[in-house]
């Protein structure tokens, strides 16, 4: 296991990686990856999405990758929709720190208090807190042009917490990425939901798990906890019909846990950021062109290059 720590960058150098300490007195670095490419850089104040992973030791890597080839491929309908990614992490410098993170941090910062999923250090409204009112105006003072509400990407443990945040409504967030969370058939989330008065869900949710987790899979972890709390929120979101709730809950069949979150995140973001307009196109088969181009222009280096060691050794 290769860890790389994040420095320690004072938190006044508006720098794209920077350090908060909670009022738990835990460090947590918060590195933000705004996507570099082409298409983005040819469009004037194009409108960027911000995507935050609060799991950022497990899923930070693949959501910043999935950030920047939904940047270069995701065009709307005038033009590119730029997906800036938070990863946030408690501060990680062995393989020690990383194994108490999988045993108790993940417990402590996602897991809602009172949730048969975790244990007494649960505190997830707290870790929720903390990102509304510390880590969110620091991403935003290094990010002014993010002006619109964030998108939450969630995959086990975080994608409970994510379904947290979402049946609390709470005001940071108004999109959802959730992939085969660790929803237990009695997590008081589901009757918070159930209990939610008209008006009181909102948002847009895409809802997902895999097939190892389906109430019908052969051997479904957790003995098919996980699946019935899906289905069970599934039914809820079903039968509520709340004005200004859309969501959309598919089945990934072919996936495993541990595979499902990228595909999951890719997806989502799809539904998500629809795609459309031929102004985009264009700009998508231009950038193609230019990109084929440099390949070709490669080729031909390389065919020229062999060419004259060929004739060097001939010359020998």
């Amino acid at each position: 296991l290769m860890l790389t720590p994040i420095p320690d960058a004072p938190t006044d150098s508006l720098g794209q990686r920077f350090s908060l300490k909670s009022a738990a007195g835990i460090v947590y670095d918060v590195t933000i990856s705004e996507p570099k490419c082409p298409m983005v850089a040819d469009v004037p104040d194009p409108p960027a999405w911000l995507l935050y992973v609060v799991d950022g030791p497990l899923h930070g890597g693949v959501a910043s990758s999935a950030g920047r080839l939904l940047s270069l491929w995701l065009p709307s309908a005038r033009n590119t929709q730029p997906v800036t990614v938070v990863s946030i992490s408690p501060r990680i410098g062995s393989a020690a720190e990383y194994a108490d993170y999988l045993q108790r941090g993940q417990i402590r910062d996602l897991v809602p208090q009172g949730d048969p999923a975790g244990d007494a250090s649960s505190a997830a409204q707290v870790f929720l807190d903390f990102l509304h009112t510390q880590v969110d105006p620091a991403v935003r003072q290094r990010t002014p042009a993010l002006k619109q509400k964030a998108l939450l990407f969630g995959h086990g443990l975080s994608g409970l917490f994510a379904c947290h945040a979402f049946a609390t409504r709470h005001p940071m967030f108004d999109r959802y990425v959730i992939a085969s969370p660790t929803l237990l058939d009695d997590s008081p989330t589901l009757k918070t939901i159930l209990q939610a008065p008209k008006g009181g869900l909102a948002g847009n949710l895409y809802l997902t798990i895999s097939g190892e987790d389906r109430l019908d899979a052969a051997t479904p972890r957790h003995d098919g906890a996980i699946g019935r709390g899906f289905h069970s929120m599934a039914a809820l979101l079903g039968r509520l019909h709340r004005p200004g709730l859309r969501a959309k809950i598919e089945i990934l069949s072919a996936e495993s846990f541990e595979s499902i979150a990228g595909t999951a995140l890719l997806n989502g973001l799809r539904w998500h950021l629809p795609s459309s307009g031929p102004e985009a196109r264009r700009m998508i088969l231009r950038h193609l062109r230019g990109y084929l181009g440099m390949a070709l222009g490669m080729i031909k280096m390389m065919r020229q290059a062999k060419r004259q060691q060929k004739a060097k050794g001939a010359q020998a």
